[in-house]
């Protein structure tokens, strides 16, 4: 299989985008406060209302190699709702749209709208795997976003200035691959909020790692990556997170199973989601 073919069946799997260019940096507005009496004690996620959120995410794919092309570019911006249900929450993608200079086809925008995802979660962080109603491109990827509204914190609860690692992984979908990401995470916290309308601040560093399989084409493929995410969160002192912005960079290495040949990728995400009201308010 000639480099440019090969080039072309891993551009194919890889679903990024619209066309060539640079992904603008999310700038999310300030989010509105919530209205809720702040308890005492250590930070700990306490979901008990319906919580909207504005996301948005933003991909650079780039393909090294003869035949490589410019950079794919894409945008999405959506709305999801959080509604607790016990100890797991209910989230659903009420809306969806390409983001300005971007593009995103109706059938991929009526094939994600309307997902729903479980989250299990504990006062600490996640509780289980969070699993999805639906299997698209724009629905995994923006699951990826909704995984990061559960943080991950100590397990007696946040303290001012704390700082802590712990490590995870879970089955994704990378496109069309079929992935396990593993993370290791570093956290510190600033001072903890205690006044309404203030936030604790929590930066977050993660060194990934994702191994894949899948078919494009009749080929077996395998993809192998390594990489950082950086987090900043926003959380609101009665229980749940404000406000998030970040950054994926990732060097993936796809691998044409019956050639071995390899094709070395650049992905460069940024997301940001912000707390737009809460529901029924």
């Amino acid at each position: 299989m000639r480099v440019g073919l090969v080039v072309g069946a891993a551009a194919a799997v890889f679903g990024c985008g619209s066309g060539p260019g640079k992904p603008p940096a999310p700038r999310p507005a300030p989010p509105a406060a919530v209205a809720e009496e702040s308890p005492a004690g250590p930070f700990r996620l306490r979901f008990r209302l319906p919580l909207v959120y504005e996301i948005g995410r933003y991909d650079s794919l780039a393909f090294s190699g003869p035949g490589a092309g410019p950079p794919q570019v894409s945008g999405k911006l959506g709305v999801v709702r959080l509604q607790p249900a016990g100890g797991r929450l209910e989230i659903s993608l009420d809306s969806l749209a390409a983001a300005p200079g971007s593009g995103l086809t109706r059938p991929a925008i009526d094939s994600a709208v309307g997902a729903r995802w479980q989250a299990p979660f504990s006062p600490s962080g996640p509780a289980g795997s969070i699993t999805a109603n639906r299997r698209t491109i724009a629905v995994e990827q923006i699951g990826e976003i909704v995984r990061l509204l559960v943080p991950s914190l100590p397990r007696d609860g946040l303290k001012s200035q704390d700082a802590w690692t712990d490590s995870t992984s879970y089955p994704i979908q990378v496109d069309a691959f079929q992935a396990l990401e593993s993370v290791v995470r570093r956290s510190r916290a600033g001072p903890l909020a205690r006044v309404q309308g203030a936030t604790t601040t929590v930066t977050v560093e993660e060194l990934l790692t994702r191994t894949g399989k899948a078919t494009q084409a009749g080929q077996g493929m395998t993809m192998t990556a390594g990489g950082r995410r950086q987090v900043s969160y926003e959380l609101a002192p009665e229980g749940w997170v404000r406000g998030l912005t970040g950054r994926d960079s990732l060097e993936i290495r796809v691998t044409v199973v019956a050639t071995g040949q390899p094709i070395p990728v650049h992905w460069r995400t940024t997301f940001f989601a912000r707390l737009r009201a809460p529901s029924g308010r």
